[in-house]
């Protein structure tokens, strides 16, 4: 058995069967235990010999490190406890598990705490709160080269490889190779059980618009029939609506909407099923529509529906929408972009930034999340993302997607 306490710069062993030990400490024993589903407590008794120098100043700084996991300030290193059961076969992986707090006491045994000038041996009982799982070292799951849009190799990146038994986050690094770019929205949608496959998640428009003086929520401006099968795909899911537009007047208000066809004997029967937000646009192409709700029981003859509603003359022109399940969906606001360089949304460490020559900027604004994916499942990740001057559907990018797989047990 290996146990360690670490904050990923300076580590405790405190018990390790093939090597050495902290100073002052000469074993422990411990066993994890299953915990409620959010936090597990745990009980770590630890044998002590060496000289009271080792020993005092081992025990001084372990203190500090556990009591820091529990009230240090927001954003600092999170303190872990690493276990490995034996050396071999598949308990041979290092797990860990966040530390959020812990307390270390001596043993009431008086026999079992003895210190003297030159000596010290005895025992003491680390009891610790942690999160509720365990997760392994960090892998590379997928790498794709992908495009932004409506054409293969399309925009979305996919893999079964994830291991575990929990669903774990993940972070995704997106590597510029179509030149330098001035970008401004990317977009990040995970889809885990709908198993959309290829492009079912597009919707083809090419559909033009226009309206003289004014336009109000009440034209049905563009209407797409969603495949049967992508229906029953989605069916009781929320769902996010992105649509592309090569033409659109600014300053207008977009709604997306699933409408339904009541009754197919007669022309244009359509009634609303579900109704997205409104959405005020400026000056984008790529316009996230919020979400809609696909319900359990319909089946087929489903539309999704954009409208608008405006003072003034205008019109657009739409390429398609994007269908992705909304759960854990990812906002991030970017600026310049190299080729070359990367911008990383990093899931397990709620952050993200921008990163060139090793070097990295938190010049990325993340709203939304987590993403998740799942162990045993195929997952699917949609990335989307425009520019100042719209969305360009040629561009061309790499998706590197690493994840640590989570257990509940070890």
């Amino acid at each position: 058995m290996i146990l360690r306490i670490t904050d990923g710069t300076t580590t405790y062993t405190l018990h390790n069967d093939t090597g050495s030990t902290s100073a002052g400490i000469g074993g422990a024993t411990y066993f994890p235990t299953e915990g409620d589903g959010e936090t597990a407590r745990d009980t770590i008794e630890v044998v002590f010999s060496g000289t009271p120098d080792n020993l005092i100043s081992t025990f001084n700084n372990l203190s500090r490190m556990i009591t820091r996991a529990s009230q240090g300030p927001t954003g600092i290193a999170p303190v872990w406890i690493e276990y490995q059961l034996r050396d071999s076969g598949i308990h041979a992986l290092i797990w860990r598990s966040p530390i959020e707090s812990a307390v270390i006491s001596w043993s009431s045994d008086r026999t079992l705490r003895n210190m003297s000038t030159t000596e010290a041996f005895g025992e003491a009982t680390i009891t610790l709160t942690r999160a509720d799982y365990w997760e392994g070292a960090e892998v590379t799951i997928t790498s794709n080269g992908l495009k932004n849009g409506m054409a293969s190799p399309y925009n979305v990146a996919f893999h079964t490889t994830v291991d575990g038994n929990l669903p774990t986050p993940i972070k995704v690094r997106i590597t510029n190779t179509s030149g330098a770019l001035s970008s401004r929205n990317i977009y990040l949608y995970a889809d885990i059980f709908a198993s959309l496959s290829t492009d079912q998640h597009f919707v083809l428009s090419n559909q033009s618009s226009s309206w003289v003086s004014s336009s109000a929520h009440t034209a049905l401006r563009w209407l797409m029939t969603i495949p049967n099968a992508v229906v029953a795909k989605l069916a009781g899911q929320n769902v996010n609506v992105m649509a592309a537009f090569s033409t659109l007047s600014p300053d207008i208000y977009l709604r997306a909407g699933l409408w339904a066809d009541v009754d197919t004997t007669v022309f244009a029967a359509y009634e609303p099923v579900s109704l997205g937000g409104e959405k005020f646009i400026s000056d984008r192409k790529l316009v996230n529509l919020g979400t809609v709700q696909v319900p359990k029981t319909i089946t087929g003859n489903l539309f999704i529906v954009v409208t608008a509603n405006s003072q003034v003359s205008g019109s657009g022109a739409m390429l398609w929408v994007q269908l992705s399940p909304a759960e854990g969906g990812v906002h991030l606001r970017v600026g310049d972009w190299a080729n070359n360089d990367a911008i990383v949304y990093d899931g397990p460490n709620k952050a993200a930034y921008y990163e060139t020559g090793g070097l990295k900027f938190a010049t990325v604004y993340p709203s939304g999340g987590p993403l998740l994916m799942w162990p045993a499942t195929w997952n699917r990740l949609h990335v989307l993302f425009d520019e100042t001057t719209g969305i360009t559907l040629t561009r061309t990018f790499n998706v590197a997607i690493t994840v640590r797989p989570r257990r509940r047990t070890v």
